[in-house]
């Protein structure tokens, strides 16, 4: 039987081509101590959930897990895609990989996936509300389950739609729970969460913003303290690039970038959403803690070899070294810390203190917060060693298996087995102890020639017969299985015997069972034996029983005729009854035999064949995973020698099998390798193996869940050489250089091994990465004295933390630079450019008609730009923004306190105070008592702003991002610092609008009042005017008369009708005020000012007269104006409107001559 699918994947884990090797089955291999922190890792989207993946198989690996376990209690995993298919391949494992488990009691993959739900999105207007409220109005994505077609908003949909969401939040609760009630000493234990994510998909980058606010929301209503961490592969991580990839990942590097600063902007910003009844987030928490941003390249390198597998290799080291129980000292406190607590410490004040110091020309309005790594390893070669020495071993075994067997070995086997036909017949007899049917004279009672004739005694005899039979077949059973029991245990004996024989063995049984003649050449096997030759004899023996029955019954018919015959029947009579009962007897025991031979004894013989066929089974098992096995270990072989080995880029080459012609480095490796294995002879191999094999069956031939061979190979090979498994890095490097060559090799390998750690993190000229915040790391054995003191050596001067570390095999060097700008990505300009041509619906999660996010902050700096143009959006954007804060400033809606730069915002949610009280308040309080300026207006600038907003409520903004590092922040600049808080913008825009429709109002009133002031102006010049002769009046008009003579009219008298020139005087007034300027009436004032400042007496009368004529007039008119008639002809004039104003103009008038 064919080895299955499934059986050559687990053995596949020996491949170096598929990620296994031998190491993974190693037990004297020493393990790490897992971290005593507990840790959800939780991975998003395609590329999110192969690392998790990645990351069980390495810590089953590397750190200890309890017995029979694939993880340590502390650790918990969760994979959350949209895609099934692919988070089953996940679960499948395979190619080196353990796989998830997708058991009720694991729960470690979730699917984002509703039918129901996804048929909705077809209807968008059938939306639930929490879903209208961030997603695009076009957004109708098909989705089938297969993914989220690399659309954000479809990857978040599918995470709020249906039975999703309860799903995804009961899987979290869940792990949390679980792992946050095993923390005993929370100054020591941490709950952390590892987030893992491509943020250019669908999903990944769909779902990166709403599940660490869903953990922080779970975490907070169980009062949990969380610590989120995220590893985000960017789009140059992916092997297929597409344009989807990078406006996908700058969208959601816009929305981190903002995000990672919500608790730093003084309660401004919050991210808000709710996903179902009862579970809503709000709040003004940061996304991560810390933020480490992966890319395949790296500078003056470019993109590294595959940079799929070789980033998820990074993070994947990085975290497994991170998350065992390594100790460092801290470089602050001088104090023991773990690695993970200071890995993870993105110190502000340190930060700050390298962006203080950086060149004038990098851009300091940029978010400096996210960590950037790189890695270097020197690994002991232990693969290489144990491929090199399977290699050599399984050939040694090979020739110890090229034993045969042969016709006398067979017959050898029978003979001892004592199971021919005849033997295993009379075996059965002998051991039931019941004897068949025997003659006796007169059985079957009295009987006479009529009773023969009539078969009377011959269905007696039968009767007894089968009576008799009853007990005998069951006895016959019943030593059948003794005798067959006996039989494979003889064969059993033989088997194991063989078996274990260093001269006989697997391929020897093989033959000796199996082997056939064919075509005259060969030997017949047992089998061929058994079943060829032994059914012949069954035959032969079943065929004699024939013969004694077909005579006995040929005797018992002669018998019946001759007890018929007149001569002799009377005279023989009794003679011929009893040779006819003996004859009867004869008949039935030849059945009974030939019974024993086609049932007892044929099944007999058809168990040991099928015992035989099931040893057959067994050793082609064997002999397929060996075969298969041994082309694994050819291939790895190979590549070794070849160079051609699978490593991590980073990985420094330590040793290069490949040159052992010409490398003595490598000569004195491998010769102690040879060493080794020829101490070992081919048979003694093959015999250990073998034993090894008898007492592990079950993994090798049972059922495809214990299906395990290589755990016992590689564990034989271990058994055989104890000092490859328990070779340490320091042991190894002492053999390949020597005593004398050890510094020369340490310090060429310490320098590969820095050139390895450089970070996966290409930057722009702009900024030399070096120049900022770093903690550099390297981690060396803690037994391997010698090497500690030449990596010391040569880290001298060197800012970087030399630490113990546990892993003997092992020397990392990490590199870890933070508060790293966004604006320092080599190749975040061609992201932006991707991004704003995107036209696509469903680019940010918060799309909807009234509020996008695509206005967040754009992540190239426009300082820096090569073209002002390069983002016109941006530009046109930050203008604007730069243009209201001026005008916030000028209102005082920002201030400069002294210390501080403040926003005064209108408080949301507030139902106190709303854009309509606020408006209400200035109606009806302000305006009633409100602060006025110097010429008697309304004020309505500062003073107004500090009554607005202390009447009101205003929240006070602090206008300050600590993670925003710009040197001094002044009138011309905190504009800036506005633009990169869209919350605080946004705030400050909807605050402007109602301090607008306040400045309106006051307006208003300041525009009313000040028609009235100077429509009494008007009418006080008016009056002067007339009082001094220069309005006067004939029967045509009202004439103005300048002090040049000119006289310019007023008022047309003959475009009056009748009831109108009984007011003649207000519609004069009403042109003189309408029709000339200020400048003019301001020209006549001095005129009118002149003559009144003459006093001769005459004159003084003159004036007199006129004021008392005009008055007269005035009041005759208005007397007019009363009367019911008058005011009927107005109403009917439709100037019903005119009646108090004119009255009002009379009034005046009067009150000034009074």
């Amino acid at each position: 039987m064919a080895l299955t699918i499934k059986e050559k994947e687990k053995l596949d884990q020996l491949d170096f081509a598929t990620g296994g090797g031998f190491s993974d089955f190693l037990t004297g291999r020493q393990k790490l101590k897992p971290t005593g922190s507990k840790i959800l890792f939780v991975g998003l989207g395609g590329k999110g959930c192969e690392t998790v993946a990645a990351i069980k198989t390495e810590v089953y690996k590397r750190i200890r897990c309890a017995d029979n376990k694939q993880r340590p209690d502390n650790f918990e995993y969760l994979a959350i895609d949209t895609d099934y298919n692919a988070l089953n391949l996940l679960v499948s494992g395979g190619g080196g990989q353990i796989g998830l488990s997708d058991a009720p009691e694991d729960m470690e993959t979730c699917q984002l996936y509703d039918d129901t739900a996804a048929e909705q999105l077809q209807a968008p207007d059938k939306l639930p509300a929490n879903i209208k409220m961030w997603i695009h109005p076009l957004m109708n994505q098909e989705l089938t389950g297969n993914g989220a077609g690399g659309i954000r908003q479809a990857g978040r949909y599918l995470l709020f739609g249906g039975t999703a969401f309860p799903k995804v939040e009961g899987q979290l609760t869940a792990k949390l729970k679980k792992l946050h009630n095993q923390i005993i000493d929370s100054t020591k234990e941490q709950l952390i969460v590892y987030i893992l994510a491509g943020i250019s998909g669908g999903t990944g980058s769909g779902t990166i913003i709403d599940i660490p606010y869903i953990i922080r929301q779970i975490c907070q209503e169980n009062r949990w303290k969380v610590k989120i961490c995220s590893y985000l592969f960017l789009p140059d991580t992916y092997l297929k690039q597409s344009e989807h990839l990078k406006y996908n990942a700058y969208a959601a590097l816009k929305e981190i970038d903002t995000l990672m600063n919500l608790g730093q902007m003084d309660g401004a910003a919050s991210f808000q959403a709710t996903y179902q009844a009862g579970f809503t987030v709000n709040s003004q928490v940061k996304i991560f803690d810390s933020c480490v941003l992966i890319s395949g390249k790296q500078a003056g390198i470019g993109t590294v070899a595959n940079p799929d597998a070789y980033t998820r290799k990074v993070v994947v080291d990085n975290i497994v070294n991170m998350i065992s129980d390594s100790t460092i000292t801290d470089a602050k406190t001088g104090k023991p810390t773990f690695l993970v607590n200071s890995f993870l410490d993105n110190s502000i004040t340190e930060i700050q203190a390298k962006v203080s110091n950086l060149d004038k020309v990098v851009p300091r309005n940029a978010f400096y917060q996210y960590m950037v790594i790189g890695v270097g390893a020197l690994i002991l070669p232990l693969e290489q060693i144990l491929a090199y020495i399977a290699h050599g071993t399984m050939n040694k075994m090979v020739e110890g298996w090229n034993k045969h067997a042969n016709q006398t070995e067979v017959q050898n086997v029978l003979t001892c087995l004592h199971a021919t036909p005849d033997e295993i017949s009379n075996r059965i007899s002998t051991l039931s102890r019941i004897q068949v049917l025997e003659y006796h004279k007169g059985i079957g009672g009295v009987a006479k020639k009529q009773q023969i004739a009539d078969k009377t005694l011959y269905n007696s005899i039968k009767n007894i017969w089968m009576s008799q039979n009853v007990s005998l077949y069951d006895a016959w059973d019943k030593a059948k299985n003794s005798c067959l029991e006996e039989i494979i245990s003889v064969l059993d004996r033989s088997y194991n015997s063989s078996f274990q024989d260093k001269n006989k063995g697997i391929y020897f049984l093989k033959e000796l069972i199996s082997f056939r003649v064919v075509d005259g050449n060969g030997f017949n096997g047992l089998k061929e034996g058994i079943q060829k030759g032994y059914v012949d004899a069954i035959q032969g023996l079943i065929n004699g029983q024939e013969v004694v029955r077909q005579q006995a019954e040929s005797r018992m018919r002669e018998i019946e005729k001759e007890l018929d015959s007149p001569i002799f029947g009377a005279l023989r009579e009794g003679k011929l009854i009893e040779e006819y009962r003996s004859c009867c007897v004869q008949s039935l025991v030849a059945e009974d035999w030939i019974i024993m031979y086609r049932n007892y004894t044929s099944d007999c013989l058809e168990q040991i064949v099928k015992w035989l066929d099931k040893k057959l089974e067994d050793l082609q098992k064997y002999i397929d995973v060996f075969t298969y096995m041994k082309e694994i270990i050819d291939r790895n072989y190979d590549s070794v020698m070849n160079s051609t080995l699978p490593t991590a880029e980073y990985a420094a080459a330590i040793m290069d099998f490949s040159k052992a012609k010409e490398d003595d480095d490598v000569k004195k490796v491998l010769t102690y390798l040879d060493s080794l294995m020829a101490a070992k002879t081919p048979e003694g191999l093959v015999t250990a193996l073998e034993e090894k094999l008898q007492t592990t069956e079950k993994l090798w031939l049972h059922s495809t869940e214990e299906f395990s061979p290589l755990k016992v190979f590689v564990q034989f090979i271990e058994a055989q050489y104890p000092n490859l498994s328990n070779m340490t890095l320091d042991y190894f490097l002492n053999l390949k250089y020597g005593a004398a060559g050890f510094n020369t090799g340490m310090l060429a390998l310490c320098n590969q091994l820095q050139s390895k750690a450089a970070v996966t993190f290409p930057t722009n000229v702009i900024l030399n990465l070096n120049t900022l915040a770093s903690h550099r790391y390297v981690l060396v054995p803690s037994q391997a004295t010698n090497i500690m003191s030449q990596v010391v050596a040569f880290t001298q001067g060197q800012d970087i933390n030399v630490a113990n570390g546990e892993d003997q095999n092992s020397i990392y060097w990490y590199n870890l630079i933070i508060g790293v700008p966004l604006f320092a990505l080599l190749g975040i300009d061609d992201y932006e450019y991707s991004y704003e041509q995107c036209t696509k619906a469903g680019l940010h999660i918060q799309e909807s008609i009234e509020n996008s996010w695509k206005d967040l902050p754009a992540l190239s700096n426009q300082k820096i730009w090569d073209t002002p143009d390069f983002n016109s959006r941006e530009r046109e954007f930050a203008e604007q923004v730069e243009k209201n804060v001026k005008t916030y400033l000028d209102c005082g809606l920002i201030a400069n306190t002294g210390l501080s730069y403040v926003a005064y915002c209108l408080p949301e949610n507030n139902v106190k105070h709303t854009p309509e009280t606020v408006l209400d308040w200035c109606h009806t309080t302000y305006l009633t008592n409100p602060i006025r300026t110097d010429v008697g207006e309304i004020d309505t600038g500062k003073d107004f702003v500090s009554q607005l907003c202390t009447a009101n409520e205003f929240h006070t903004y602090q206008v300050q991002i600590p993670s925003v590092y710009m040197a001094t922040i002044n009138n011309g600049n905190v504009h800036e610092l506005v633009r990169m808080d869209i919350f605080l913008y946004r705030k400050l825009q909807k605050t402007y609008a109602v301090y607008q429709d306040c400045i309106r109002l006051i307006a208003e009133v300041n525009d009313k009042q000040q028609k009235e002031k100077q429509q009494k102006r008007d009418l006080q010049r008016f009056y002067e005017y007339i009082r001094t002769g220069i309005i006067g009046s004939n029967e045509m008009s009202i004439l103005l008369t300048e002090s040049s003579g000119n006289e310019i009219e007023v008022l047309f008298l003959g475009n009056l009708g009748e009831v109108e020139k009984g007011q003649k005087w207000c519609y004069a007034f009403e042109a003189f005020s309408k029709e000339f300027t200020e400048e003019q009436k301001q020209y006549w004032d001095s005129y009118c000012k002149e003559l009144t400042e003459k006093r001769d007496m005459e004159i003084l009368k003159t004036y007199q007269k006129l004021s008392d004529d005009f008055i007269n007039e005035v009041n005759a008119c208005d007397k007019n104006l009363k009367k019911l008639e008058t005011k009927k002809k107005f109403i009917d004039l439709d100037m019903g409107e005119l009646l108090d104003k004119f009255a009002g103009y009379y009034a005046y008038w009067d009150l000034i001559k009074k």
